[in-house]
């Protein structure tokens, strides 16, 4: 049992680095988007769909959101392991477990994302229409997975409410979540991944 642990840990370790750069692409995407959006230049509110539609329509889309993908299952992985096995040792009382049962929920999350993802890989030579078009068909394909409603709830309707505050408080927002995908980057390189 340990030795076969030993083999999988450093597997899990690669894709959660690779799932933590995959976030901080979305959420960079997003928010240069709204960054756009804020300083009259196109873009716009999106959510993290939008922003794979985004993904796939730039040079080499599709590979670049297969790799998104790949990330965001190695990311799910990694905080299904977090949650269940326990590795920062945190225990069994009510507050560990609540922790320990974010994280599963964080991945199962994750996963819906991965395979909307590449749906809309998948998708891509028979889809036509823009961006919003595309946005649209992520959308519906995250709705159509177990739970798809909570992947689609908060981030674009946030962004679009807050779009409301004006012009400048809506540019801070945008520069907030790039730099929130530059603190991913961070992640992706120093953060201490225990999986075993």
């Amino acid at each position: 049992m340990k030795s076969a642990t030993a083999e999988v840990a450093p597997w899990i370790e690669r894709l959660a680095r690779v799932g933590y750069v995959a976030k901080a692409v979305l959420y960079a995407t997003i928010g240069a988007l709204a960054a756009a959006a804020a300083i009259g230049s196109g873009g716009g509110a999106t959510d993290t769909h939008g922003a794979m539609a985004t993904v796939l329509e730039a040079p080499f889309g599709r590979v670049l959101l297969v790799a998104v993908a790949l990330g965001l299952l190695g990311y799910a992985a990694w905080r299904i392991v977090e949650g269940g096995a326990d590795p920062e040792r945190r225990g069994r009382d009510v507050k560990a477990l609540a922790v320990r049962t974010s994280y599963v929920t964080r991945g199962v999350v994750h996963l819906g994302l991965a395979y909307s993802a590449i749906r809309l890989a998948a998708g891509q030579a028979s889809s036509s229409g823009g961006s919003g078009h595309k946005g649209r068909e992520a959308t519906a394909t995250a709705l159509s997975v177990p739970g798809g409603e909570w992947l689609v709830w908060g981030i674009g309707d946030a962004l679009r409410a807050l779009e409301g505050l004006g012009r400048w408080p809506f540019a801070a927002i945008a520069v907030g979540l790039v730099a929130y995908g530059g603190y991913q980057l961070l992640n992706a390189r120093y953060r201490r991944i225990r999986a075993r």
